[in-house]
């Protein structure tokens, strides 16, 4: 019985992935996996600076929580606008490249060095994404 309350919930979040996002893919497991990591370095720059605060990190949480709606929302126009993925990538890939900048900036309030050729790299998706979006 408990495997199958397993595979119950596997399938039953793998719907709603699907529904919402139009299903799972590495760039949405990328984003996932970014801002998992930006909140932890977020908590421990602020635990090092002595400013771990619990409103604060609700805040946090409920802004990521906000990410995952807006990409929602873009996947449901790019299906009413018959745009496969368009708007739903360039959000997705606006959002790892933030949410990478921002991890780095939590890395450097830690008193952590920054690795310049990613924080190049992430300047520069994030640079193309706003382009794309600004032409709109």
């Amino acid at each position: 019985m408990r495997e199958f309350g397993i595979k119950a919930t596997v399938a039953s979040i793998s719907t709603v992935a699907t529904y919402l996002f139009g299903g799972w893919s590495p760039t949405l497991e990328l984003l996932v996996f970014m801002v998992v990591i930006d909140y932890i370095t977020g908590l421990y720059a602020a635990y090092s600076q002595g400013q771990l605060s619990s409103q604060v990190g609700f805040c946090g949480i409920a802004k990521k929580l906000f990410i995952f709606l807006l990409i929602a929302v873009a996947h449901k126009m790019d299906m009413a606008f018959d745009s496969p993925g368009f708007l739903r990538n360039l959000i997705t890939y606006f959002y790892i490249a933030n949410e990478g900048l921002s991890m780095l900036e939590n890395m450097a309030r830690a008193g952590m060095a920054i690795p310049e050729p990613l924080k190049a790299a992430l300047i520069q998706i994030k640079n193309e994404a706003e382009k794309y979006k600004s032409k709109e």
